[in-house]
């Protein structure tokens, strides 16, 4: 995702609205490989440029050539979109390389911000809208104050999908100084992404090189998802419930004397 910046500050949920949400979807029939089946792009034309509004409905105009972007016309109808884009692909695991600051967890704090002139009764929170139970009874989890998974995990949770944080359990996998997003993409698949600056991601999305910022946030999507196939994440922690005899997020969230005591 790519939300608004001021100055050289880092984006800030009350302050700044998301303008960008990219959606990459991997499974047994769909490529990730391909631009078309596997990535979803939904964008908001809320407090862009009135030169360039014209312009995103022939998207080639704007450069865009590789991808489709869906365009909005508010920050709440991007939402919507969001929402409606999970439900309807209904993914048993949500995955954010820094998925607290910049990728749900921004989502979630930015929509509770939205919700502030909502009457209480009437709220529908992000993380209730996005499970597999939405009118159903609340589960406990996704309302309660999670310091310890925020510390080791996501520290969010939707009933029925599994959210993970994928550079704290990259920090399992590998050995490395440094578990930035690029040293991550570098130590599994061998290739140098290029790194660009929250500020420049949003000038560049405000301007004639929107491209630029769409294409780049579209790059880092896709690469979260050929780092867990390359390295099998999913597969493996699969075969380790099944040998332990747990549910899929306890291996990856439990501690070794637990998964010590499952085997005694």
């Amino acid at each position: 995702m790519l939300a608004r910046s001021s100055g050289s500050l880092l984006s800030n949920p009350p302050l700044d609205a998301v303008v960008l949400i990219v959606l990459a979807l991997k499974d047994a029939r769909v490529d990730v490989d391909s631009p078309d089946g596997a990535v979803r792009i939904l964008a908001s034309r809320e407090g862009m440029d009135e030169a360039l509004v014209p312009l995103t409905r022939r998207a080639n105009k704007l450069g865009i050539v590789k991808y489709h972007v869906e365009w909005f016309d508010t920050e709440a109808a991007l939402y919507a979109a969001f929402v409606h884009s999970v439900v309807e692909a209904d993914p048993d695991v949500i995955v954010g390389f820094e998925i607290q600051g910049g990728s749900l967890g921004y989502l979630n704090d930015r929509h509770h911000h939205l919700l502030q002139g909502v009457p209480e009764d009437q709220r529908e929170k992000l993380l209730r809208q996005l499970s597999r139970t939405p009118r159903g009874a609340e589960n406990p989890q996704e309302s309660r104050d999670d310091d310890y998974g925020r510390l080791h995990g996501a520290g969010m949770h939707s009933a029925g999908r599994i959210i993970l944080n994928l550079w704290r359990l990259f920090r399992m996998e590998l050995k490395l100084s440094s578990y930035s997003f690029h040293n991550c993409v570098h130590a599994i698949l061998k290739q140098r992404v290029p790194r660009f600056e929250q500020q420049v991601l949003d000038a560049w999305f405000q301007s004639g090189q929107l491209w630029r910022s769409v294409e780049h946030v579209a790059l880092r999507a896709t690469l979260n998802l050929r780092r867990i196939v390359a390295s099998d994440l999913v597969g493996r922690t699969a075969e380790f419930a099944k040998v332990f005899g747990i549910d899929f997020f306890s291996v990856l969230s439990r501690g070794s004397q637990y998964l010590s005591l499952i085997h005694i």
